[in-house]
């Protein structure tokens, strides 16, 4: 497999297991009455950033960081405006989908030489 495709493939891991800590910690937050569960989503937590930064590293291999980084964070903006849209009854507004719009607008301006 083509290592720009390896790296393409971490760097959206990563994303993903970042929005994963995210989801983990917020969970910890609201679950604060009970210490095990509070403790559990808390180690979760720092396990999925971890494994965030270690896709995020393998992704920097081949990839420039200003490539990566957006990439990373966009992928963890849209799965957490996609869980709030599917289990907290948000709506998404202009905005929100303009900015999803742009993101490979940007990226691909930022390959651009």
């Amino acid at each position: 497999m083509n290592t720009y495709v390896i790296s393409f493939i971490a760097v959206f891991l990563s994303g993903f297991f970042n929005f994963c800590a995210g989801v983990s910690l917020k969970t910890s937050v609201i679950n604060k009455s009970r210490a095990l569960q509070l403790y559990k989503y808390i180690i979760l937590g720092v396990l999925f950033y971890g494994l965030a930064f270690i896709f995020y590293y393998i992704s920097l291999k081949k990839l420039s960081i200003a490539i990566a980084y957006s990439l990373g964070t966009a992928t963890t903006i849209f799965l957490l405006t996609l869980r709030s849209v599917i289990f907290l009854n948000k709506s998404i507004t202009l905005t929100t989908l303009l900015g999803f719009i742009m993101i490979p607008i940007v990226v691909l301006m930022l390959t651009w030489e």
